[in-house]
């Protein structure tokens, strides 16, 4: 295999500038980035980052520990993650923990012992950061303290401040979703949430409750029923708020809202015209359902992407002020409000 000295001599430039080209550094002219490149892909040269990383003492890799990447959300996080690295010259590491099929989730024994070893094969492998991708949010605190490399944890709450986090902000978007079925006519409000305990049902909830005060409309515990995050509790809990007199139903997801759909064509009504209904989270499905859902999309890309900023800045030495970054959901209308 073609050594780097030999790729320097071939295209007539320095080893610096091989270098440079291969880490995606801007300082080097398209022509010579061309020709490099070029080089590279005729001569099927690849760099040695294990002896780089022993001269230098950076590898300029980045560990991912990813919760699970069946999560519909990891996807798009893991996108928004490489975006940034490669644009700032950063390869990865993605360790599946796979806590799904293994049933391992959140605080258990079993949960920090998976992440313990995923940390350890990541330091062992000399990454200059690590980045921690849960599968839903909640509060974490999977990073020990004597850690000697920057970490960033993505989609949830860092219960260590050591390590900062990018979450969405989940309380903005249902007030603002709530307040713009209130400018539709909205008089009577339900809502049904997933697990009554979800940081997302108690910052969704504290978000609805706020809109329906400022408009002057009554909040009442009541009418805020929880269950599963699934299409089934819409189904099962529309009929409970019906029979209240709601007009409008501020649900916790989309899966929940297309259950709510499902209830009120089954019974002859029309989803946004009978009883105004919003979902959450923006999936792909909810666009196929008719009328499409009126929901609010989690800005996973921008989350993943924000992360990946983080973690080559605090490499970088940049001091970082806030331990907590939230980025702002999307709003989409459909036709059920």
């Amino acid at each position: 295999m073609i050594t780097l000295k030999e790729l320097s001599e071939k295209c007539g430039v320095s080893i610096a500038t091989i270098s440079n080209v291969i880490n995606g550094k801007n300082n080097v002219s398209e022509a010579t980035k061309k020709v490099v490149l070029e080089a590279v892909k005729e001569t099927g040269y690849q760099p040695n980052y294990l002896a780089s990383s022993l001269r230098s003492s950076k590898s300029r890799t980045i560990g991912i520990i990813i919760e699970d990447v069946t999560a519909f959300s990891s996807p798009a996080l893991i996108e928004g993650i490489m975006h940034s690295l490669e644009k700032a010259g950063y390869r990865t590491f993605l360790e599946n923990l796979r806590c799904y099929s293994k049933e391992i989730f959140d605080t258990g024994d079993k949960f920090y012992e998976i992440v313990e070893q995923a940390i350890r094969q990541m330091q062992a492998i000399k990454v200059d950061g690590m980045i921690f991708l849960a599968a839903h949010s909640r509060e974490v605190n999977v990073f020990p303290e004597n850690l000697d490399i920057p970490a960033v944890v993505a989609y949830a709450k860092s219960l260590n401040q050591n390590y900062p986090s990018v979450i969405m902000n989940d309380e903005l978007a249902s007030y603002e979703i709530t307040k713009y079925m209130i400018s539709k006519g909205g008089k009577k409000f339900g809502m049904i949430s997933g697990m009554s305990d979800s940081v997302h049902t108690l910052r969704r909830k504290s978000g609805y409750k706020k809109a329906l005060e400022e408009a002057g409309i009554e909040f009442t515990e009541e009418n805020i029923l929880s269950g599963k995050w699934d299409r089934k509790n819409g189904c099962e809990k529309a009929p409970d708020l019906i029979k209240k007199g709601v007009d409008s139903i501020v649900c916790g997801n989309d899966h929940i809202a297309c259950g709510v759909c499902d209830y009120l064509r089954k019974n002859g009504m029309v989803p946004g015209k009978d009883i105004r209904i919003s979902g959450f989270d923006g999936q792909e499905f909810a666009d196929y359902v008719s009328p499409k859902l009126t929901t609010m999309k989690i800005p996973l890309w921008e989350i993943g992407n924000r992360a990946g900023e983080l973690i080559v800045s605090m490499i970088n030495g940049e001091e970082i002020t806030e331990t907590e970054i939230t980025e702002n959901c999307f709003f989409i209308e459909g036709g059920t409000i």
